[in-house]
């Protein structure tokens, strides 16, 4: 892999990584989901939980989707590249549970009117 590619790599994963170490918006949705109670608890309070930022948390989500989807491209256009293939075929099979996960929060904080307070 050339050195521009390795750095679109890392800019891409990137902008999945930063926003859900920081504030975990994918995390949290998911940790209210598993618990399955009325008054569910969120995993890690933060500003995008307790006051109601919708276009930030909406932003952040969809950020992290094309960071995502770009790390997704960057990886399969250069499949050929990478050394092993064990470790390509992990990096795929990672990126598409993160990708699918990151697209059903997204898809749920746009399209799907729900209370989690």
């Amino acid at each position: 892999m050339s050195k521009m590619h390795k750095v679109w790599l890392w800019i891409f994963a990137g902008m999945f990584l930063v926003p859900e170490i920081l504030w975990k918006p994918v995390g949290n949705l998911f940790y209210v989901f598993i618990q399955n109670s009325n008054h569910p608890k969120f995993f890690r309070m933060n500003f995008l939980t307790q006051s109601n930022p919708q276009i930030v948390y909406k932003s952040m989500v969809a950020f992290e989707l094309l960071g995502l989807i770009g790390f997704m491209i960057v990886l399969i256009v250069n499949r050929n590249k990478i050394s092993g293939k064990i470790f390509y075929l992990f990096l795929l099979f990672i990126s598409i549970i993160l990708l699918l996960l990151t697209f059903f929060t997204f898809y749920i904080i746009n399209f799907v009117t729900i209370s989690l307070l």
